[in-house]
């Protein structure tokens, strides 16, 4: 009778796994940073990075709102100004690209962690978000989904320096406030998979976590951890 209850309970949890569904995540397809000044870091990101702007989203008075600078075909960073000078995280959000928006929204909103509506994006895309991030520095997460036609598809092929530092985003790094409710957000509600670990010296505690989001490519968000740092985090920091 114990043999046969610990095979039954093992049987429901080889069920339960395999009745988890992977969310169709395909990688990393932009991250947005807020300057303080936007014509200087238009120059870092082109000089420095070697990296193109592709396009540029304006307000209606003309005042830029983004400036996309490509890394490749399906990644850009993204920078938009505003950013005051007593603020101390420039990341505003990580996007992750899907061709299956509707089911990837239907699987967020399963998971109770109520997307906004789909809607198209000021590059064409379409896109929704969660906003919803327990632990963390970070303004959102959007999920997009590219169309063609979209401005970003038609820089296609183009905008492509080859003096560009890197032509792969591999990964975003996000400030963390609360490590454990970042990593179970991260591990266990969306279902990134540990990768790398970084702990201190002492090995009590975790600097670094880099997860590796679902999908075909070997892309990550990596959490830097600030939990038990004393004061508020810091530009310095």
């Amino acid at each position: 009778m114990l043999f046969r209850s610990r095979w039954l309970v093992g049987l429901a949890l080889l069920t339960l796994a395999a009745s988890a569904e992977e969310l169709p995540i395909l990688g990393l397809a932009n991250v947005g940073l807020r300057v303080s000044n936007l014509e200087k870091a238009r120059v870092f990101y082109r000089t420095v990075c070697g990296l193109d702007e592709a396009l540029a989203i304006k307000a209606p008075d003309g005042a830029v709102q983004a400036a996309y600078f490509k890394v490749n075909d399906r990644q850009f960073v993204i920078l938009e100004p505003g950013f005051p000078a007593e603020a101390a995280i420039a990341l505003t959000h990580i996007a992750m690209k899907t061709e299956q928006i509707e089911r990837l929204h239907g699987m967020m909103a399963k998971l109770g962690l109520n997307p906004t509506e789909i809607r198209t994006g000021a590059d064409g895309n379409l896109v929704f978000s969660i906003s919803q991030l327990p632990g963390q520095a970070l303004d959102r997460l959007e999920f997009l989904q590219y169309v063609p036609g979209s401005l970003s598809e038609q820089t296609t092929g183009r905008f492509l320096s080859p003096r560009r530092i890197s032509q792969h985003l591999e990964h975003a790094g996000i400030v963390v406030t609360d490590y454990a409710a970042a990593y179970n957000f991260y591990s266990k509600t969306l279902g990134f998979q540990d990768r790398y670990r970084r702990l201190t010296y002492d090995r009590r505690s975790v600097v670094l976590e880099q997860l590796r989001m679902p999908g075909p490519e070997v892309e990550f968000v990596e959490l830097f951890n600030q939990t038990d740092l004393p004061g508020a985090v810091t530009r310095q920091r």
